[in-house]
């Protein structure tokens, strides 16, 4: 008997999309920050500096805090967030649909 090719399931609508949120959004809550008090934060901040290679942080936090930023991997944004300057406070805010 041939062995079928293929994906079985290609064309079939997906099952419905769990929302999930980013080590960085966890974070932020573990630390109970509010959004304007993110750039000043040294405990985020040095988060940031240990996971900024393997974590999504959003690139004007890190600009701020003056970390470099690999262009490679640089997406300018997050489907799910979006980064608003505030005054002087940089606000970590859901994407408007």
């Amino acid at each position: 008997m041939t062995k079928k090719r293929g994906n079985p399931n290609w064309g079939k609508p997906l099952g419905p999309v769990t929302p999930t949120i980013t080590e960085f959004e966890r974070v932020v809550h573990k630390f109970k920050l509010q959004p304007n008090q993110l750039i000043r934060s040294t405990r985020l901040r040095d988060w940031a500096s240990r996971n900024k290679s393997s974590k999504y942080i959003p690139e004007l936090l890190l600009e701020a805090w003056g970390f470099e930023i690999e262009q490679e991997l640089s997406i300018r944004s997050h489907p799910a967030m979006f980064i608003a300057l505030d005054g002087d406070n940089y606000c970590v805010r859901k994407q408007p649909y």
